[in-house]
């Protein structure tokens, strides 16, 4: 099943010391397709890697790896009840030769079950729902360039409140900014509600940004506008706190909560300092 294809482009013609990289959060996202048993497409998302301690992990929402809604457990296409059993994962690959920078786009498949069938992905529950955010185990990264988010650095000196702006950096309706390699977009949009507290009595953030199908599982970034993005000897670096985990849409789910929200214009976070004990105990 496992299919490898390799586009070599040359990204950049200038000297690789000078920094002319894409910034580092739009090469930690990922763009990905979820195919089914058959080879059918059934949907795009957005992902990015972590690396608890010695493994690779693949993020994305449990709705996209399942195809079903995370409150109900429902299809969320009732005319197409097919469940992803791979995920095609698009890699870029950057190195220099002769001062040149060049990029390789590699897309690898990841299958999404074991040998008796059973998800490989770690999950979790919050009461009777599920955790819309999944870790997915790789196993093949060779010969492609993983930047993996640290997840473990706190904001805990940045004041994020509401109307702070953030960013969602991942493929909505399937673009990307570079159609070749597949690099990201960058959506930005308010928070919306306190993140120190608990939206709706779950661990979400209330985030008003107009939100399309592909970006579910986009990594989403606070940039505190005291810092700017500055040469530094060889290196760009700048200092950027992720805030959560994309999850596209609010659903209702009980009519006495009286919640509806358009999913063009509200999403929802999963807050980072919920996902990080649990991104902890990965193997």
């Amino acid at each position: 099943m496992r299919k490898i294809i390799i586009l070599i482009y040359v990204l950049f013609i200038t000297n690789f010391i000078t920094g002319q990289l894409p910034r580092i959060q739009s090469r930690q996202s990922l763009y990905i397709e979820m195919w089914s048993r058959n080879d059918k497409h059934i949907s795009s998302a957005t992902g990015f890697i972590i690396k608890p301690k010695k493994q690779y992990y693949l993020v994305t929402n449990w709705h996209v790896a399942t195809g079903k809604n995370p409150i109900n457990k429902m299809w969320e296409d009732t005319s197409n009840k097919i469940a992803p059993y791979y995920v095609k994962i698009f890699y870029n690959r950057y190195f220099e030769r002769k001062e040149v920078v060049y990029a390789e786009q590699v897309i690898k498949d990841e299958i999404l079950f074991d040998n008796k069938n059973k998800p490989i992905w770690h999950q979790d529950t919050l009461g009777k729902e599920m955790v819309d955010v999944v870790e997915i185990p790789l196993t093949d990264t060779n010969d492609v360039s993983i930047y993996p988010i640290d997840y473990k650095n706190k904001y805990d000196t940045i004041i994020v409140s509401p109307t702070s702006v953030a960013f969602a950096v991942g493929y909505p309706l399937g673009l990307s900014s570079v159609n070749e390699l597949k690099l990201p977009i960058w959506k930005a949009g308010f928070i919306s509600s306190e993140p120190t507290l608990n939206w709706n009595n779950e661990p979400l953030i209330l985030f008003d940004v107009n939100g399309f199908p592909g970006m579910s599982g986009s990594p989403v970034y606070y940039i505190p506008k005291s810092f700017s993005t500055i040469r530094g000897g060889e290196y760009w670096y700048e200092i950027s706190f992720i805030l959560g985990v994309y999850s596209e849409s609010i659903y209702q789910t009980e009519p006495n909560k009286n919640i509806l929200f358009n999913k063009s214009v509200f999403g929802c976070l999963w807050k980072i300092d919920y996902l990080r004990p649990l991104f902890n105990k990965l193997p």
